[in-house]
Order: C-alpha cells, then sequence, then structure tokens
C-alpha cells in the first residue's frame, strides 16, 4: 500500500503553520498536509497533521491499514475529494483525483462523472478555500484541447479568481484515439475493447477534442500582490522524483519580479557543463556547449563562451549587475549591450532552475 512506504518526521518545521501562522511561530507546529484520493505520500513528509479522503470506503480502509502497519498517524476520511475538510486549513494538499476524462463513471479510482475535465477544473477552484495562507497543492491533471480553442489558455483559464500562482507542467498530449486504447488497456476490457473504444473517440468526436493533456498543476495561495500562471512543456525525461522543484519554482516566481541586476544568483550545483570539441593545429576547438541538469526536470540547452563565463561567475557572491559590467569589459563590449543581450538569456535560466537566488 502506498502510504506504507513514507516516513512522517513530527520534529520537522514548516514555513507556515496549519492555523495560518507566520514563519515565526513555526518554531511550535510543524505544517499539515492533506491527501485526495489515497494518493501516496511523498517520501518523506514533514507534518504534524497528515488528513487522507477517498469516497471509496475501501480505500480509506486500506489507507488507514497501511499507515497503522507503517507506523505513523493519518487521519482517513471518506467523502469526495475537499468535502471532509471544508472547515480547515492546510500547508499541502496532495491530490490524484479521478482525471481520467471518459463518457461514463465505469470505474470509481478513474472516472468523476462529470463533464469533460471538470473534475479538476472544479477542483482547482476550490482548493483555496482549504489551503493556508501561502500554502501549495499539487495535483495531476488531464485538460482538453479543443478545435479553435488554445489549450494552453483553457488550462490557465482555472486560475482566474483563485488568488494563486500557478505552475502547469505538461508531460503528454495524446489524441484522443491513443487516449481512450491506454485507458481502456489499463483496465483490461477485453471482449468489450472495440464497443467501449467506439463510443468513446465518438464522444471526443462530439466534442470537438484534438488531444488530451497530461500534467502536473501547483498552485500556491499568495498573501498580497499580483498572481502569475506559467505552464511548461517538459518532453524530455524528468528525475524520479522533483518534489522540491514546486516549491523552488515560486520561490523563483518571487525573484523574477525583483530587479534581477541586483540579485547575487548562483548557479544550482547540479548543473553540468558538457563540451564537444575538434582537434585542430592548435589543440582542441571547442565546437558546442551544452547546460544539463542532473536533477529536477532536467532541462538542457545551448551556450557560448561568454554565457559559460557567465555562469560560472554565479556564486551568489556577487550581484548579475556586477557580473556584467566584468563580462563586457573582458568581451570588449559596452556594458548596455551586455546586459541587453544577457538580461533574457538570464530570466530563461531562472525560469528553467539553472539559477537560483
Amino acid at each position: 500500500a502506498p502510504v506504507a512506504r513514507a516516513r512522517v518526521r513530527g520534529d520537522a518545521r514548516g514555513i507556515i503553520t496549519s492555523n495560518g501562522g507566520s514563519s515565526d511561530s513555526a518554531a511550535t507546529e510543524s505544517p499539515s498536509i492533506v491527501l485526495l484520493h489515497v494518493c501516496p505520500l511523498p517520501t518523506t513528509v514533514s507534518a504534524t497533521t497528515v488528513v487522507a479522503t477517498d469516497r471509496n470506503p475501501r480505500a480509506v480502509g486500506f489507507t488507514r491499514l497501511a499507515a497503522a502497519l507503517a507506523g505513523i498517524e493519518v487521519d482517513a476520511r471518506e467523502g469526495d475529494l475537499l468535502a471532509p475538510v471544508a472547515s480547515e486549513a492546510f500547508d499541502l494538499v496532495v491530490s490524484n483525483p479521478p482525471f481520467v476524462i471518459s463518457p461514463a463513471a465505469r470505474y470509481t479510482y478513474r472516472d468523476a462523472g462529470l463533464d469533460g475535465d471538470d473534475v479538476c477544473r472544479h477542483l482547482v477552484s476550490d482548493l483555496p478555500a482549504v489551503l493556508a495562507p501561502d500554502g501549495i497543492a499539487v495535483l495531476l491533471v488531464n485538460w482538453l484541447h479543443v478545435a479553435d480553442e488554445d489549450g494552453d489558455e483553457r488550462v490557465r483559464s482555472w486560475f482566474d479568481g483563485t488568488g494563486c500562482d500557478g505552475w502547469v507542467v505538461q508531460r503528454e498530449l495524446a489524441a484522443p484515439e491513443d487516449y481512450v486504447t491506454a485507458w481502456l488497456r489499463d483496465t483490461d476490457e477485453g471482449a468489450h475493447f472495440d464497443e467501449l473504444y467506439d463510443a468513446w473517440v465518438d464522444w471526443f468526436e462530439a466534442r470537438r477534442v484534438e488531444a488530451v493533456a497530461f500534467g502536473v498543476l501547483a498552485m500556491r495561495r499568495r498573501t498580497s500582490g499580483p498572481t502569475s500562471v506559467r505552464i511548461d512543456d517538459v518532453q524530455q525525461p524528468v528525475a524520479a522524483t522533483w518534489g522540491q522543484e514546486v516549491i523552488d519554482h515560486f520561490a523563483r516566481q518571487d525573484a523574477l519580479g525583483t530587479d534581477l541586476l541586483d540579485v547575487c544568483w548562483r548557479l544550482r550545483d547540479d548543473v553540468r557543463l558538457h563540451q564537444v570539441a575538434a582537434r585542430d593545429d592548435d589543440g582542441w576547438l571547442v565546437e558546442s556547449q551544452l547546460l544539463q541538469q542532473s536533477a529536477g526536470l532536467r532541462w538542457s540547452g545551448g551556450t557560448d563562451e561568454h554565457g559559460a563565463a557567465l555562469l560560472a561567475a554565479c556564486d551568489g557572491t556577487m550581484p548579475l549587475r556586477t557580473l556584467f559590467s566584468l563580462l563586457a569589459a573582458g568581451a570588449d563590449i559596452a556594458e548596455s549591450e551586455a546586459v541587453e543581450t544577457g538580461l533574457p538569456v538570464v530570466r530563461r535560466l531562472v525560469e528553467q532552475g539553472f539559477l537560483v537566488p
């Protein structure tokens, strides 16, 4: 059972407490977490209160059993999604909802019984009510790409009016036929496969669905200031676990709202520079250079000698403005030119987590 593999440390301290206190009060209380639809606990969860909800009583029973066998305390409650915790606030919500977009509610674990991608849209809309200030929610989602509509704007609109920052990491974009085939194979429909396949594909066609996206959606309840939503199409292989990326992402977004030139940026520890060089009469001539993350979302991207030199100097001790000045002097160009050319690149490197504040 998934909960049995988790380890809950009651002595850890959180940034915001479950009762919405400030970071100062976190010295006496750890944050709380709510798990929806028996989502597996992270490998290590720092919390004093763990609540799990599921509308399937059998799943709730197994959650209680798994928690007892693991020697951890989990308050498992029967009910649909947020209903059992409607009057409470949590620092972290992790959800694996029944997000599959299907014409009928055949399986409780998979089908929400709502039309289209409404279950995920409703959940995003309702989550702020149970998030403590600066609380974070992370959930798996599907959303539709419909003819003559922008699929990215569809999922972006879910955040309207929530008062939350959003980050959507798209991992797959499947044609309706591929999507239906995958889920019918998941439930091993046997002789009913063709009949169910045709009905499901016809249902998509009637709604003018061109593709179904799958990904991870994260949201943070803001206490002040404007909100932002970022959507990343992540097609490359990622690390087996990358939960810390969610927390780091929102910290980077906060830093991006400041003057980037005044920040002492630091190159993330897992970043490596790969070079391809060819031998000539004078030795090795570098033909290309590639930056590669070995953790998290494992972004990669090319750079030139000036970019590599700038990043090598990003050790967190000097503001970017000073580094651009030094780079300009070394390259014999105007500092304004170095800033104009390099600042958009730095912004992108921060967005992808190569540089951290």
